[in-house]
């Protein structure tokens, strides 16, 4: 029998004192995301240590790249979805910075997992397309890139699916590594 997840994320918004977008989510987790208008301005405000953030824009966001990846306490990845890469659910091509801090990632959360679960790095499986998956890739035992990821994260996999996200490739990286 095959099970399928669905899980569906509401929020509900409201702006603070200083007009900057809050949106918690409905269901009973307590995550919130924030839209700002002073993302440095808000960060030092709230004396962040642990963040991620996607900033992407209708214009070009190099000038924004080049004056984050200065900064020696982040990690600053550029990602462009654009041409071969193109985000095909939205149907739109744009570029976008994932800005966290030094040394946090997924591949940094899955070691955290898998040492609160205790389970060994060797018996895990982690699938990615994207550049911000690398170190989640190389932090598993078997890091899977499906066809249509980035170069670079293929290098870093074990194995390429021969389909890609949308054409079942997590299904083949499960049925070539997970028995049933």
């Amino acid at each position: 029998m095959q099970h399928t997840l669905i899980h569906q994320i509401l929020f509900s918004g409201k702006y603070d004192t200083n007009f900057n977008l809050i949106l918690h989510k409905t269901d009973k987790d307590s995550l919130s995301f924030y839209i700002v208008k002073n993302l440095l301005q808000y960060i030092q405000e709230h004396d962040l240590s642990i963040f991620n953030v996607i900033l992407s824009g209708e214009n070009s966001i190099e000038e924004a790249y080049s004056a984050l990846k200065k900064q020696e306490t982040l990690t600053i990845q550029f990602i462009s979805k654009k041409g071969h890469y193109k985000d095909i659910l939205l149907n739109k091509e744009y570029d976008y910075l994932s800005i966290a801090p030094q040394n946090i990632g997924k591949g940094t959360a899955l070691k955290f997992l898998n040492d609160y679960l205790k389970i060994n790095a060797n018996d895990t499986m982690a699938i990615g397309d994207n550049l911000n998956d690398i170190d989640l890739l190389k932090s598993s035992g078997i890091g899977v890139a499906v066809a249509n990821a980035y170069e670079p994260v293929k290098k870093a996999a074990t194995y390429t699916t021969n389909h890609s996200a949308n054409d079942g490739g997590f299904a083949e990286a499960v049925y070539q590594f997970i028995e049933f």
